[in-house]
């Protein structure tokens, strides 16, 4: 199933003049007015559930999609985590990794069995 997710992505960089691989080149730099293409981009890594990161050109967050369909924001300013995290409410975003959450409970539970 990635195969037709990575020639989509492929397909639209070599429209814009990319012609290395994801493999080869594995980032893509999308201009103010490429918001269609973004879309298109992102669009393939929710569906196929890959890991990414999205970093707008203001630098101001990035975003990291999980496999897991859950995404974690990181930002320069509490404010604009605030409206990242309203804005994509529905996503359930979270400051906290729910892998490494998992872990940390399983050990919890390990110690207090041990106890």
């Amino acid at each position: 199933m990635v195969r037709p997710g990575w020639l989509i992505l492929e397909s639209i960089r070599r429209a814009h003049g990319e012609l290395r691989s994801l493999e080869v080149a594995p980032a893509q730099y999308f201009r103010d007015d490429e918001f269609v293409e973004l879309h298109a981009f992102l669009n393939q890594a929710i569906a196929f559930g890959w890991v990414t990161d999205y970093v707008p050109s203001s630098g101001q967050f990035f975003i990291h999609f999980k496999d897991s369909r859950q995404i974690r924001f990181t930002a320069e300013s509490s404010m604009t985590a605030k409206e990242l995290r309203a804005k994509f409410q529905r996503w359930k975003p979270s400051d906290k990794d729910p892998m490494v959450e998992k872990m940390i409970s399983i050990e919890r539970a390990r110690k207090r069995a041990r106890q």
